[in-house]
């Protein structure tokens, strides 16, 4: 009885001093040793001592788990948690490990029970990855129905939640090595060197006002850029010039450039769309968030200039270190077969890939699915809306894009999943060598410390997407060499166009 009384005469003094120092759960329990330690692993299985897990699998790419664990070690663990606050909560007024069991819990008892409750679902959680090996197989966070916060844990009650992974789908590999494929030519033709001659001319041309006309394929278009990312304007850049059947611009790709301002008249402009770089040069200020995002430039045109073509003279050779025509047409012929070895290998990357997926049944995970195709969809409402178009018949489309984008969403993932799989399976690995060396490079070409490269790149989380890529490459490098290459007749009538064309 005096116990009492002084507990709650304590209780009275103490109302307004809820300052008090908390009890730290963390001190109070026993060490639970270093992640992946025997001692970790017998808490985990004290905590859910007599646990039952039963697995629903009928779901492609789904694993539902319904677990309980019995009250009895619910009760268990209840007690021995109060046993180890009581043991070291400090309360102004009582002396360490002499504070009243009923003063505690009517203090901090929802705290230390939403406490333990996490904790045992997370033992929970732990042996269930463990058993079923999700661990690496597991696609984003595990999802509970009902939530976890309204997952009961009371004494004397059974606790029970049932949690749900999407996971990687299982699939039999196709025979992937000595498959038939087109052969594609990579030759480079007497063709294709003239016309790189004549564009070497045009481009170190004389050149000079046009007025009273538009723009013509020869000329040279001066504009004015603006670049757009998200919804803004983030930088604009005036005075540039974008010479005959140049694809690019400020470090960008933008296929068929030169052709979109063909027909203009100065004062006109166009919208182009834009993929940003991952290393952009600094003065377009794109935000990180955009970076390998789809953007807008809005050109300006303000000026053209018609071209006069220049003559290979000793003197406009000597400018390339290069001694004669001779000379200029070997490097040419250089440059052109790398460029159309890389077109031939992407192509034939593709028809490799194409092929595979035919043959090969891939269940989709339908979450991941989703979410990917929902970020197509809103790439392409932005840019239509970059480029102008109503915004109520955009969000008007909304449904109708989202569903076109699946299709193509889920064949992205099937060819993930192949390509990881046949990598896994032929031990081909991004080597840390290989990724600080890809770094080196894009260092080199920045002109930028490798270091601070480096540094960017875990910054912006990209690390495993640049060990990603370097694995695909060296896979295909793979594949194309196991490959068998059949030739392909050309159409009918189409060698007659060609020589006619001659």
């Amino acid at each position: 009885m005096d116990e009492e009384k002084r507990e709650l005469a304590q209780e009275a003094a103490s109302a307004d001093e809820e300052k008090a120092e908390k009890p730290d759960a963390e001190a109070a329990a026993e060490p639970a040793g270093e992640p992946g330690s025997e001692k970790t692993a017998e808490k985990v299985e004290e905590i859910i001592e007599g646990m039952t897990v039963n697995v629903d699998d009928t779901e492609p790419c789904v694993r539902k788990f319904s677990a309980v664990i019995p009250k009895d070690t619910i009760n268990r663990e209840i007690e021995k948690k109060m046993r180890d606050v009581l043991r070291n909560v400090q309360i102004k007024g009582f002396r360490k490990g002499r504070v009243p069991r009923r003063l505690v819990e009517k203090r901090y008892g929802k705290e230390i029970i939403e406490e333990l409750k996490s904790e045992t679902v997370a033992a929970a959680l732990e042996k269930i990855i463990e058993d079923h090996e999700l661990k690496e197989r597991s696609l984003g966070d595990p999802k509970f129905d009902p939530g976890l916060e309204e997952v009961e844990f009371e004494k004397d009650k059974d606790l029970t939640f049932s949690v749900e992974f999407e996971i990687k789908p299982e699939f039999e590999l196709p025979e992937y090595r000595g498959i038939e494929i087109p052969k594609i030519d990579a030759a480079v033709t007497d063709e294709d060197i003239e016309k790189e001659v004549h564009q070497f001319k045009i481009e170190h041309g004389t050149v000079g006002p046009a007025e009273g006309r538009e723009l013509r394929a020869d000329d040279f278009a001066g504009v004015n850029v603006a670049v757009v990312a998200g919804d803004k304007e983030v930088s604009s850049h005036k005075g540039l010039f974008v010479p005959p059947g140049q694809d690019g611009i400020l470090g960008m790709v933008v296929e068929n450039l030169h052709e979109s301002l063909e027909g203009l008249n100065i004062g006109e402009d166009v919208a182009v769309s834009v993929t940003f770089p991952e290393e952009p040069e600094d003065i377009l200020e794109i935000p990180e968030s955009e970076r390998g995002q789809q953007g807008v430039l809005r050109l300006e045109l303000v000026e053209i200039k018609e071209v006069k073509p220049a003559e290979i003279t000793p003197e406009l050779l000597k400018k390339f270190d290069l001694d004669d025509e001779d000379e200029l047409r070997s490097e040419i012929r250089k440059q052109l077969g790398e460029k159309k070895k890389y077109e031939a290998d992407e192509q034939t990357n593709e028809n490799i890939i194409k092929k595979l997926l035919v043959t090969t049944e891939i269940d989709v995970p339908q979450a991941l699915a989703k979410k990917l195709a929902a970020n197509v969809t809103m790439r392409q409402a932005y840019y239509r809306k970059m480029m102008g178009e109503d915004e109520e018949k955009i969000r008007a489309d909304l449904d109708g894009m989202m569903k076109e984008a699946e299709e193509p969403a889920a064949d992205t993932i099937k060819r993930r999943f192949l390509l990881e799989a046949i990598a896994d399976k032929e031990r081909i690995f991004a080597l840390d060598e290989e990724v600080y060396a890809r770094i080196s490079m894009i260092a080199a070409q920045r002109k930028l410390p490798a270091d601070e490269v480096e540094a960017d790149i875990r910054k912006r989380n990209e690390m495993d997407n640049l060990r990603t890529t370097i694995r695909e490459e060296k896979l295909f490098e793979f594949l194309r060499k196991k490959a068998k290459y059949i030739d392909v007749p050309a159409e009918p009538g189409k060698e007659d166009e060609e020589k006619d064309e001659v």
